[in-house]
Protein backbone atom coordinates (compact mmCIF):
# COMPACT_ATOMS: atom_id res chain seq x y z
CA UNK A 1 0.00 0.00 0.00
CA UNK A 2 1.78 3.39 -0.97
CA UNK A 3 2.27 6.62 1.07
CA UNK A 4 -0.93 8.25 -0.21
CA UNK A 5 -3.64 5.44 0.33
CA UNK A 6 -2.29 5.29 3.78
CA UNK A 7 -1.98 8.80 4.46
CA UNK A 8 -6.01 8.88 2.55
CA UNK A 9 -6.74 6.27 4.94
CA UNK A 10 -5.67 7.93 7.79
CA UNK A 11 -8.07 11.37 7.36
CA UNK A 12 -10.72 9.37 5.98
CA UNK A 13 -11.23 7.77 10.05
CA UNK A 14 -10.30 11.07 11.82
CA UNK A 15 -12.68 12.64 9.69
CA UNK A 16 -15.22 9.71 10.57
CA UNK A 17 -14.52 10.13 13.94
CA UNK A 18 -14.54 13.55 14.21
CA UNK A 19 -17.53 14.26 11.50
CA UNK A 20 -19.72 12.15 13.34
CA UNK A 21 -19.81 13.89 16.43
CA UNK A 22 -22.91 14.79 18.61
CA UNK A 23 -25.87 17.45 17.67
CA UNK A 24 -27.93 18.41 20.56
CA UNK A 25 -31.38 18.79 19.88
CA UNK A 26 -33.94 20.43 22.33
CA UNK A 27 -37.74 19.48 22.78
CA UNK A 28 -39.71 21.88 21.34
CA UNK A 29 -43.04 20.90 22.48
CA UNK A 30 -44.97 20.31 25.21
CA UNK A 31 -45.14 17.04 27.44
CA UNK A 32 -48.38 15.49 26.81
CA UNK A 33 -49.84 12.50 25.84
CA UNK A 34 -47.84 10.88 22.88
CA UNK A 35 -50.20 12.41 20.26
CA UNK A 36 -49.19 12.88 16.78
CA UNK A 37 -48.07 16.43 17.30
CA UNK A 38 -45.24 15.29 19.48
CA UNK A 39 -43.03 13.29 16.72
CA UNK A 40 -40.22 14.33 16.75
CA UNK A 41 -38.14 13.35 13.11
CA UNK A 42 -33.98 12.53 14.01
CA UNK A 43 -31.70 11.93 11.32
CA UNK A 44 -28.61 9.75 12.90
CA UNK A 45 -25.65 8.62 10.65
CA UNK A 46 -24.55 4.59 10.52
CA UNK A 47 -22.27 4.27 13.29
CA UNK A 48 -22.83 7.78 14.63
CA UNK A 49 -24.61 9.37 17.61
CA UNK A 50 -27.18 12.31 18.02
CA UNK A 51 -27.86 14.24 21.53
CA UNK A 52 -31.20 14.57 22.48
CA UNK A 53 -31.47 16.97 25.53
CA UNK A 54 -34.92 16.89 27.09
CA UNK A 55 -36.97 19.92 29.39
CA UNK A 56 -37.89 17.09 31.76
CA UNK A 57 -36.04 14.25 34.03
CA UNK A 58 -36.47 11.30 31.61
CA UNK A 59 -38.06 7.93 33.48
CA UNK A 60 -36.96 5.05 30.80
CA UNK A 61 -37.05 4.88 27.14
CA UNK A 62 -37.51 2.10 24.74
CA UNK A 63 -36.73 1.60 20.79
CA UNK A 64 -38.87 -0.24 18.48
CA UNK A 65 -36.18 -1.82 16.57
CA UNK A 66 -32.35 -2.14 18.51
CA UNK A 67 -30.70 -3.38 15.45
CA UNK A 68 -31.44 0.31 13.68
CA UNK A 69 -30.58 2.55 16.64
CA UNK A 70 -29.68 2.34 20.49
CA UNK A 71 -30.77 4.90 23.33
CA UNK A 72 -28.40 5.41 26.35
CA UNK A 73 -29.40 7.54 28.99
CA UNK A 74 -26.31 9.44 29.71
CA UNK A 75 -27.99 11.98 32.53
CA UNK A 76 -31.97 12.48 33.78
CA UNK A 77 -32.23 14.96 30.72
CA UNK A 78 -29.39 13.65 28.02
CA UNK A 79 -30.45 10.75 26.02
CA UNK A 80 -28.09 9.62 22.92
CA UNK A 81 -29.06 7.95 19.78
CA UNK A 82 -26.58 5.81 18.17
CA UNK A 83 -27.26 4.55 15.14
CA UNK A 84 -26.93 0.93 14.15
CA UNK A 85 -27.91 -0.01 10.93
CA UNK A 86 -29.83 1.80 7.76
CA UNK A 87 -33.16 2.07 8.13
CA UNK A 88 -36.06 3.86 10.54
CA UNK A 89 -37.61 3.08 13.76
CA UNK A 90 -39.45 4.92 17.03
CA UNK A 91 -37.88 5.86 20.24
CA UNK A 92 -40.75 6.62 22.85
CA UNK A 93 -39.12 8.68 26.10
CA UNK A 94 -41.31 8.88 29.35
CA UNK A 95 -40.97 11.11 31.98
CA UNK A 96 -40.59 11.11 35.38
CA UNK A 97 -44.01 13.81 36.06
CA UNK A 98 -46.42 12.99 33.28
CA UNK A 99 -46.77 12.38 29.96
CA UNK A 100 -43.27 12.34 27.34
CA UNK A 101 -42.06 12.60 23.79
CA UNK A 102 -41.75 10.07 20.59
CA UNK A 103 -39.04 10.44 18.34
CA UNK A 104 -38.77 9.03 14.98
CA UNK A 105 -35.66 7.64 14.27
CA UNK A 106 -33.78 7.48 10.43
CA UNK A 107 -30.69 5.74 10.26
CA UNK A 108 -28.95 6.62 6.98
CA UNK A 109 -25.78 5.38 5.93
CA UNK A 110 -23.52 8.27 6.73
CA UNK A 111 -20.86 9.89 4.46
CA UNK A 112 -18.51 7.56 2.52
CA UNK A 113 -15.14 7.60 3.10
CA UNK A 114 -14.51 8.99 -0.70
CA UNK A 115 -16.38 11.98 0.09
CA UNK A 116 -15.00 13.18 2.98
CA UNK A 117 -11.86 13.18 1.17
CA UNK A 118 -13.07 15.00 -1.68
CA UNK A 119 -11.76 12.22 -4.02
CA UNK A 120 -12.59 9.09 -5.55
CA UNK A 121 -10.84 5.81 -5.07
CA UNK A 122 -10.77 3.24 -7.69
CA UNK A 123 -12.65 0.07 -7.54
CA UNK A 124 -10.26 -2.13 -6.42
CA UNK A 125 -9.08 0.26 -3.52
CA UNK A 126 -12.53 1.72 -2.08
CA UNK A 127 -12.39 1.65 1.98
CA UNK A 128 -15.77 0.25 1.62
CA UNK A 129 -16.34 -3.86 1.74
CA UNK A 130 -12.70 -4.72 3.58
Amino acid sequence: MNIMIRIRLGAAILLLTAGLGYSPVHSETPVGNFSQGNIHEVVVPRFGAHLIQTRQPVKRVSVAEPTIADVKVISPFDLLIEGRGQGITTCVVWYKTEGGEIYRVKVNRGAEVETLLGTELSQDKSLWGW
